[in-house]
């Protein structure tokens, strides 16, 4: 899937630096791609594993950037120019195939996703985008988000609602209205700092044969349920080129889960819950 996450019109400082080091990881995986190996291929899903296993590094690698920038200027009376020479020496010891200008690129665009994160969500856009309507529906559950009496929207259990970044604002998600979508308080709170796919943890979304005859499968972890849309979400954007923002609009909130291969088990590789209107166009 991160192969093509350059393909996604970035909307934030954090997405641009993601697909910078997506770039940059992928060209060097280029010549011994995992999902062709064959102990991959014993996982059942192949090529579809080996492009998880790649992404997953890939989204470490940028969390690792991420946390490594916010420490060294978290002190903003810190001279800018010393916080850029020691991002410069770790970013160099750690990307030491790239040449000066790449790691130059890297270094502004780590920086730059820096500056956009952490920032409180402006209170005028905030009343902006819950005005727009009088009701709202969580972007990841569905569930109905209204305002009550002293304008605190709230979903139906009465629990406040927030605007969510679409991409986290802790890795770069910048608070503006193209990374801002309802979201209900339970939604909020399982999402946390997720911004793809691979890095969630699939290793335990596996399940049997005819699961759809369990007891459990209404009871899945909400984790899992916003694992499966981001996917869709991901997939969706890369193929359209447009915003994970948009994206997400067109997916919906996740639906019920179902297999692809009904005579499979129920992993991660063989489940969905978008809507079947969107078709083939996804996973």
């Amino acid at each position: 899937m991160t192969d093509s996450f350059t393909q996604i019109k970035p909307s934030t400082a954090g997405e641009r630096l993601f697909q910078r080091i997506g770039t940059y990881g992928l060209k060097d995986l280029a010549p011994n791609r995992l999902g062709q190996q064959r102990f991959v291929r014993l996982t059942g899903r192949g090529v579809s594993f080996g492009s998880y296993l790649e992404g997953s590094m890939i989204a470490f690698t940028f969390k690792r950037v991420m946390k490594a920038t916010h420490g060294i200027f978290r002190d903003k009376s810190s001279d800018p120019a010393v916080c850029n020479a020691r991002l410069t020496a770790i970013l160099r010891d750690w990307f030491g195939w790239l040449d000066k200008e790449a790691l130059a690129v890297l270094v502004r665009d780590a920086v730059r996703a820096e500056g956009a994160s952490n920032h409180p969500i402006p209170k005028r856009l905030e009343t902006d985008i819950w005005h727009t309507r009088r009701v709202h529906k969580c972007c990841f559950c569905g569930k109905g988000l209204t305002a009550d009496t002293h304008s605190v929207v709230r979903d139906v259990d009465g629990t406040k609602a927030t605007l969510e970044h679409v991409w986290p604002t802790s890795l770069g998600g910048d608070s503006i209205a193209e990374n801002l979508v309802p979201a209900c308080g339970n939604c909020n709170k399982e999402k946390r700092d997720l911004f793809t796919w691979e890095q969630g943890s699939i290793h335990d979304f596996i399940y049997p044969i005819d699961f759809h005859l369990s007891e459990f499968l209404p009871r899945l972890p909400v984790t899992q349920r916003i694992l499966l849309q981001r996917r869709a979400v991901i997939t969706l954007a890369q193929r359209e080129r447009i915003t994970l923002k948009q994206a997400l609009l067109r997916v919906g909130p996740y639906g019920d889960i179902k297999a692809l291969d009904a005579s499979d088990t129920w992993d991660f590789f063989n489940t969905q819950n978008h809507f079947d209107s969107l078709g083939e166009l996804l996973w």
